[in-house]
């Protein structure tokens, strides 16, 4: 509010009012024009802010030039980082239809919910996406900030595989996951500050949780949770850095302004050094990346080709680095780790084995299973099931009886009446 010669000059603002019809359209924060000619007999104006969340309310004096320079500053900043984000997503959902990876479906889907959250958070979403959708616009950030929170838990249980390394902490991270898809559901129905504070309470204890985990699983010689810690760290000294700017302790910069959308991309990008680091510790080669060569008759797949050695190193390598125990090996994966097409592969375990791929990789990861319950008799055969490659009962039941024709349940109590 403003006075001026002919009286009160009121001007409003904000994430409650449609996208601007006048002066800079395209600038993501509010804007009030001041009336410069009323200042030297009404010096004083008046800002009123009103919000049901924490903001950060650093109000600036600036001339149409400056604005000017602002918008297009600001606007190209966020092009470069929204045109990365696409790119990478792109890329990453091309190499899941190659190799059929889940870990890349799930960056997918975080690299998604992400760049919408920082859509909404930056203002762009009301420029560009729903400018007239006033309730939308007024309870996105906090959904869409959920929604980003249930992507990084999804993809850090499939790229650290917590339900096989840590169950207890995938049953708590479970549990989160249900919170956290409530809170984003109830969001869109309920305005009320207690969404937004949950979710910031949800995302510390979830970040500091999934960092811990995955330096415990790095010192389990998991090499490539390497670059998942650094994107974890370099996040949350992000989030400190802004936080420090917010309180004044730091000097006013660009980059102190947009910590948060810095720490989020190269939060991004360190995930997926990590994805590749996977990629060339499994040899796991995406199509488009590996040779095509044309198909052979099926007797002339392996003829120039040792197949007990190749047969023989697989088998090490399967049980020095229990491979059985991913859900995601498959075919392919196993064939580009030892330089060799999928067609060999399976002619060498058909020919040599007398059964496919998958009959193959069960009998190893049955074996497991049967040492598991023999230590520990008393342990759930569905836990059991999940941490030896399985993703459902039905399929780990069907293959026991199989290889060892009999239940599980079977098996067991027999173990025991032996014992």
């Amino acid at each position: 509010m403003q006075w001026t010669g002919s009286g009160r000059k009121w001007t409003t603002e904000g994430d409650l009012v449609p996208k601007r019809k006048h002066l800079f359209p395209n600038h993501p924060f509010p804007i009030f024009s001041i009336d410069t000619k009323s200042l030297k007999d009404h010096p004083t104006f008046y800002l009123e802010a009103k919000t049901v969340s924490n903001f950060l309310f650093a109000p600036k004096l600036l001339t149409k030039d400056g604005i000017l320079q602002s918008v297009m500053e600001t606007r190209d900043h966020f092009l470069v980082f929204f045109s990365v984000l696409l790119i990478v997503f792109i890329l990453n959902l091309s190499i899941y239809f190659n190799t059929r990876n889940t870990s890349f479906l799930y960056y997918c889907f975080y690299i998604l919910c992400s760049g919408f959250y920082q859509i909404s958070y930056t203002g762009y979403g009301k420029i560009y996406l729903w400018s007239d959708w006033i309730r939308w616009n007024d309870r996105s950030l906090v959904f869409f900030g959920s929604i980003a929170l249930w992507s990084v838990i999804l993809f850090s249980n499939s790229f650290l595989l917590l339900s096989k390394r840590m169950p207890k902490l995938n049953r708590v991270m479970i549990v989160f996951s249900v919170l956290v898809v409530s809170n984003a559901i109830l969001s869109l129905f309920w305005k009320h500050i207690i969404f937004d504070q949950t979710i910031h309470f949800l995302a510390i204890f979830v970040s500091f949780t999934l960092m811990g985990a995955g330096i415990y699983v790095f010192f389990q010689k998991y090499q490539m949770a390497k670059y998942y810690i650094v994107a974890w760290f370099c996040l949350l000294l992000a989030i400190i850095s802004f936080n420090l700017y917010a309180f004044n302790i730091l000097p006013d910069h660009f980059i102190l302004r947009n910590a948060i959308q810095y720490g989020n991309f190269f939060e991004i990008i360190l995930f997926q050094f990590a994805l590749f680091a996977r990629i060339q510790e499994t040899k796991e080669v995406p199509i488009f990346f590996a040779t095509v060569s044309k198909p052979r008759l099926s007797e002339q797949r392996i003829a120039n080709l040792n197949s007990d050695q190749i047969l023989k190193d697989i088998d090490s390598a399967l049980v020095t680095e229990k491979l059985y125990l991913d859900e995601d090996l498959n075919l392919q994966n196993v064939a580009s780790k030892f330089r060799l097409r999928t067609d060999q592969l399976s002619a060498i375990i058909n020919q040599k084995q007398g059964i496919n791929f998958n009959q193959w990789i069960n009998g190893y990861r049955i074996r497991e299973a049967c040492q598991l319950m023999e230590k520990d008799p008393e342990k759930n055969i569905l836990t059991i099931a999940f941490a030896v490659g399985f993703n459902s009962k039905s399929a780990f039941n069907d293959a026991f009886k199989r290889v060892m024709g009999e239940t599980p349940t079977e098996y067991r109590k027999r173990f025991l009446q032996l014992v």
